[in-house]
């Protein structure tokens, strides 16, 4: 069954088509300009990969000798916290012991966790620290580290040495 429709019909669709086009295609560079536009107007955050403008942090370590290199940890959600000496074991007031501790006396690993870092920052001190990247580890789901190398003059410096 063959469908003949008149001359006038099939311009009228051609044009429908060719006006469809056009809508569509006017559409998407609209789209692309806004998506441009707003790139350019919303700032982006800071690049994990730039140093970090040194601030006044808490920093929480057994003790620090002159041009002696810390390792060092900063967790998600403890921001303003850089931990060092967080593995030392021989430490009773390390941050994994006080984990363990507060663990073996029947706290969950989120509280045990949090106590310990109440105590670190209840007896840290505070010295200026700039990193070599965004030090606060974004979680995607539980708790999320950064492993640091620090080095302390009148300000404390690190460059990372891995994410977890």
């Amino acid at each position: 069954m063959d469908i003949h429709l008149p001359a006038q019909a099939l311009q009228l669709t051609v044009r429908t088509q060719m006006k469809n086009i056009i809508a569509v295609l006017m559409l998407a560079a609209a789209l692309a300009l806004s998506l441009q536009a707003q790139d350019k107007s919303t700032p982006k955050s800071a690049s994990t990969k730039q140093p970090t403008k040194p601030e006044d942090l808490s920093v929480y370590y057994k003790s620090w000798e002159p041009s002696e290199i810390k390792k060092c940890n900063t967790y998600s959600g403890q921001r303003w916290l850089l931990i060092c000496d967080a593995d030392d074991l021989n430490w009773p007031e390390s941050l994994y012991r006080q984990v363990g501790r507060n663990a073996g006396s029947g706290l969950s690993e989120s509280e045990s966790y949090e106590n310990a870092f109440t105590h670190t920052r209840a007896n840290s001190k505070h010295f200026l620290v700039g990193f070599s990247e965004q030090p606060w580890p974004a979680p995607h789901e539980g708790r999320k580290l950064a492993l640091w190398k620090c080095t302390k003059t009148t300000k404390i410096s690190c460059k990372l040495m891995g994410r977890e």
